[in-house]
């Protein structure tokens, strides 16, 4: 059996003496069953759930599942999850298997769009594009959106143009990236191992092949300084020229177990329970579960009103929580309308002081959600 670095060095066609993960064995993910949604009760609620993606704005009824043709990650950002489930071997289910299996779900749950949940979908982008052309070879017609890591792009580099053509005609709508900041210094502080620069060029690549960029960033992350802050709503604002370009902006939230947070812990800026039952604390638990809109200091976060603003406003502007489609009485439209250019002006200038929109923008989101019942 070839070890995972192996592997990706044989579909990539990448001198083994470039390390890219550290050594092991891949679990075999064929012999896994394929995934029976059907136990679940209420398994057409879901399937019709929302979707803040902008794909899903046309109107069109949309029926989807996540689906998982592969397991971890071969990067190594101190932030990320992948540390605290110990998931940074990579891992991978065969082309075949992969499509077999969409198509079946796609086909017993009547489904028109499936959300790849791989946290990098093309690191192995042999692999990635046989899976697109068997699904064009298969001629069933869903759509789908991937997870990828901005310096993937590149026609030197895994995504090229050509491959962007058959993922677009295998059914690809959207790419999630990872931009994380606007600032290099950040991003070398998250180790995240891209340039600021990657992600430009990977929204431009997505832009002119009309797919929707959905990129995340993090804010108010540990050793960010104000002007770094700044960088990062300024490029935020640079990539929304380009076609089809939305994001979220998180302030950071720091998951136990990963490097980043052991050194918090370590320096005394969070304090973890020794006993399970400290775990249950609401207080702790709001830690690593509160949003930007919450409002909530943290101490450990520097310039929190300006990470948390930027955060807040241009998710109101990317509609990551109303989308303008969800609004259909006029009066609510006129209110939406008032909040999206107060977002508009703040982000194109920079201009995070008195947000006292936030609060009001708290109850206008409820209301919402109420009178026009939509699920949360």
């Amino acid at each position: 059996m070839l070890t995972h670095l192996e592997l990706i060095c044989k579909f990539n066609a990448i001198p083994i003496k470039n390390k890219i993960l550290d050594g092991g064995r891949i679990h075999n993910l064929d012999e896994l069953p394929i995934p029976n949604y059907s136990l679940w009760p209420k398994l057409d609620a879901f399937i019709t759930a929302r979707l803040t993606d902008a794909f899903a704005e046309d109107g069109k009824p949309l029926r989807w599942l996540p689906y998982e043709t592969s397991r971890g990650c071969p990067h190594r950002c101190n932030f990320c999850e992948i540390h605290t489930v110990k998931n940074c071997k990579y891992r991978v289910k065969s082309p075949a298997k992969v499509v077999k299996e969409v198509i079946a779900l796609v086909q017993k749950h009547d489904l028109t769009h499936v959300k790849f949940i791989d946290d990098n979908l093309p690191a192995i982008i042999g692999r990635a594009e046989e899976i697109a052309k068997l699904i064009v070879e298969s001629g069933v017609k869903f759509t789908f959106d991937i997870e990828v890591r901005a310096d993937y792009f590149g026609e030197s580099r895994k995504v090229t143009s050509s491959i962007l053509d058959l993922f677009k005609q295998a059914g690809l709508v959207q790419c999630t990236l990872g931009l994380e900041s606007g600032s290099q210094r950040v991003l070398d502080l998250m180790n995240k191992g891209e340039e600021v620069e990657d992600g430009t060029l990977a929204v431009s690549m997505l832009a002119k092949h009309d797919i929707y960029t959905r990129a995340s960033f993090i804010t108010g992350y540990p050793g960010e300084e104000k002007k770094d802050v700044l960088k990062t709503a300024k490029h935020i604002t640079r990539l929304r020229r380009y076609n089809k370009f939305i994001c979220g902006v998180v302030t950071l939230r720091p998951y136990p177990g990963t490097p980043l947070t052991k050194e918090l812990v370590a320096q005394g800026v969070i304090v973890h329970p020794t006993t399970l039952e400290g775990w249950s604390d609401p207080d702790l638990i709001s830690v690593y579960t509160y949003t930007d809109d919450q409002g909530a200091v943290r101490s450990w976060q520097p310039n929190w009103e300006l990470a948390s603003g930027i955060a807040f406003y241009n998710n109101v502007e990317s509609g990551a929580r109303i989308r303008k489609d969800m609004v259909k009485k006029k009066a609510l439209l006129w209110v939406y309308s008032l909040f999206y250019i107060s977002a508009w002006l703040r982000n194109r200038l920079c201009f995070y002081s008195f947000q006292v929109e936030r609060p009001l923008y708290r109850r206008f989101h409820d209301y919402v959600f109420k009178v026009e019942n939509v699920k949360d």
